[in-house]
């Protein structure tokens, strides 16, 4: 499977572990699409698609938003994203912003 078919498989341009494995890929084959630059790893669990990186107005948001959604996916319904996080995913404006932090906030008990 190429990159254009994971871009049709992600879901708001972020695959998790769970996602490749149920495409059918196992460790090897997550190895080698990170490898052949099929995947750009976001963090451990996490990955997206070059293509995924042209789609905000710099790389580096483009980069922000897709750990921003993984995070928000991995910790399902127990955090909110938050600050730059937040600006980023309604697409507001930034300026010589550092997005070196994804920012999340608890929603709920801990």
């Amino acid at each position: 499977m190429g990159p254009m078919e994971l871009d049709d498989f992600s879901r708001d341009g972020v695959l998790l572990t769970r996602d490749l494995t149920l495409l059918g890929h196992g460790p090897t084959d997550i190895r080698h699409l990170s490898r052949t630059g099929a995947l750009v790893p976001l963090f451990r669990g996490a990955w997206t698609t070059p293509s995924q990186l042209t789609i905000a107005p710099s790389p580096r948001e483009a980069l922000h938003r897709a750990r921003t959604i993984a995070l928000l996916r991995q910790l399902a319904g127990r955090v909110a994203a938050s600050h730059v996080s937040a600006a980023i995913l309604h697409q507001l404006p930034l300026w010589q912003t550092p997005l070196d932090q994804v920012h999340l906030t608890r929603t709920g008990d801990r």
